[in-house]
């Protein structure tokens, strides 16, 4: 091999460093490379994981908030029918006492007003009764005798009472 100009010695030399270099390259460089290509890949895998978690989180959460909106616009709309409901029952209530308080003052004014019209009968009777006998006293004094007034006058008198009013 001398004539093909290669030395042994610096060949088996060369092929020693190769593999010295192969066995310290492995050892220092491929397994930390490989080893932290393998990390790379692991912290990747947590973050997709993690990226998935928060959005299946993200999901829940939306599909609460809008359960929670759904929630809330049935319990406004009891509220509301209840109120309503309320609401109808004090009118009803309301206009019921209304209508009790016009009848008990339409009862106390027709009293009232019976009241009044008896009082009026009454005046217009008794001041009648006076005008009957002031005007039979006149009429009587003229043409009768003192004693035969005051008997005529007595018998109007028992008769005036009698009469009633006719409702």
């Amino acid at each position: 091999m001398e004539k093909l100009g290669i030395d042994l010695k610096v060949m088996t030399a060369q092929i020693i460093n190769f593999i010295l270099l192969l066995i310290l390259f492995k050892k220092f460089v491929y397994k930390p490379f490989l080893q932290a290509l393998k990390n790379q890949a692991k912290k990747e895998q947590e973050a997709l994981a993690k990226i998935e978690d928060y959005e299946n989180k993200e999901k829940v959460l939306y599909d609460r908030k809008l359960q929670l909106e759904k929630d809330y616009e049935e319990k406004l709309k009891k509220m509301y029918s209840k109120m309503k409901k309320e609401t109808s029952e004090a009118k009803r209530q309301i206009l019921k006492e209304a209508q009790s308080e016009a009848e008990e003052l339409r009862r106390h004014n027709l009293e009232l007003i019976e009241a009044d019209r008896n009082k009026m009968f009454n005046e217009v009777k008794q001041e009648s009764t006076k005008i009957a006998l002031a005007l039979s006293e006149k009429a009587l004094s003229e043409i009768v005798g003192r004693s035969l007034q005051s008997e005529i006058v007595k018998e109007v008198v028992k008769k005036l009472p009698k009469v009633k009013y006719a409702n």
